[in-house]
């Protein structure tokens, strides 16, 4: 009888569940059956990737976020939902794990879905967190969270870093093991088109407000402009001028349209980094207004020349498709090789 394994993923965006498809896809192939559990945008999201899985509703109380303070203050504000959220996740898993009869948990960023009964992992790149308030203090409740998982997964190679020191797991006592580069998307050799390419992603408002930016600065340029909105739950294309608007692809179209674009702009998530880096693309990179980690993130890219960098605010379009033709952004990339039967043998010995 197969082992069942419950994945997972944090509801902030579509990072996370995006890499998770890495994860799942290698469960299958390793002969596992995988219930999802997640809801909104990662529910459209991997329903669409993964038609017949089972898929269980995992709620979150939604963190909003503002225009006017940066992003790690506004989660303070809420830090109610955060411990409403863990505590209800630690309640519904074992109802799941009761429902479904799971064998195992894996989890992207969840810290409340885990169990005494069976294995469970935590998955992350960001084992050091990045903030202008309490450092100290979130690193500390962090670490103490993770501890009391059986396993941490993490998001990068283990010498050569994408994500440089957030992912430096040295305060952690539980084992570790590292997962490489987690993106959906394969190389290949292609033609690539002198058009511009822009992702859009993150929570909103900050979504909106760089999608609105984006699109009124490509309608300035000569070359084509694709902007892809990164919203699962909608399948629209409006094309006006020399800009398109694209609302979602799937991976095998994404893949596609990301390898032909000579030129990339996006927010400096992490896993889009992970996309770019597989993809060996030329890009620049645009941190959201007070994410830290995503500063971190592209300055940590910026000075080792795998990107440009660019204020949302000061952005022109011209002298960035200028200056991306001057470099290599991530040619040179290479990850590690992962065996992932030895990844799976908490699963495979629970």
């Amino acid at each position: 009888m197969k082992k069942r394994v419950l994945i997972t993923p944090m509801d902030w965006g579509l990072g996370h569940a995006s890499r998770c498809v890495k994860i799942i896809r290698k469960l299958n192939e390793y002969g596992y059956e995988v219930i999802i559990g997640c809801d909104n945008k990662p529910l459209h999201f991997l329903k669409k990737e993964f038609p017949n899985h089972d898929f269980v509703r995992l709620k979150a109380m939604p963190i909003l976020y503002s225009k006017y303070i940066g992003a790690s203050f506004a989660i303070f504000l809420q830090i109610y939902k955060l411990i409403y959220n863990y505590i209800y996740e630690r309640y519904i898993t074992e109802k799941i794990i009761n429902q479904f009869k799971i064998d195992a948990i894996i989890t992207d960023n969840r810290f409340g879905v885990r169990s005494k009964k069976i294995p469970s992992i935590f998955v992350t790149h960001q084992v050091e967190i990045r903030s202008k308030y309490f450092m100290s203090f979130i690193n500390y409740i962090n670490i103490r969270l993770i501890n009391r998982f059986n396993e941490c997964w993490i998001v990068d190679d283990k010498k050569n870093r994408l994500s440089g020191s957030l992912s430096n797991s040295s305060k952690l006592y539980i084992k570790t093991q590292h997962l490489s580069n987690l993106s959906r998307f394969r190389y290949f050799q292609t033609m690539t088109k002198k058009q511009l390419l822009v992702l859009v992603s993150g929570p909103e408002p900050q979504r909106s407000v760089f999608e609105k930016k984006l699109i009124e600065a490509s309608k300035k340029l000569k070359i084509k402009s694709i902007i892809l909105q990164c919203k699962p739950s909608q399948s629209l294309v409006n094309i006006q001028g020399n800009t398109s608007t694209i609302s979602h692809l799937q991976t095998e179209a994404l893949n596609k349209l990301i390898l032909e674009s000579r030129y990339v702009i996006s927010r400096s998530g992490y896993t889009t980094v992970m996309d770019l880096a597989k993809l060996k693309k030329k890009s620049c990179l645009i941190a959201t207004n007070g994410q830290y980690e995503q500063e971190y993130l592209s300055s940590y890219l910026g000075r080792h020349s795998f990107c440009l960098t660019s204020k949302l605010e000061k952005i022109d379009l011209e002298k960035i498709i200028g200056k991306l033709d001057e470099i290599h952004g991530f040619a040179n990339y290479q990850q590690d090789v992962v065996n992932w039967k030895d990844i799976f043998k908490i699963i495979a010995y629970a």
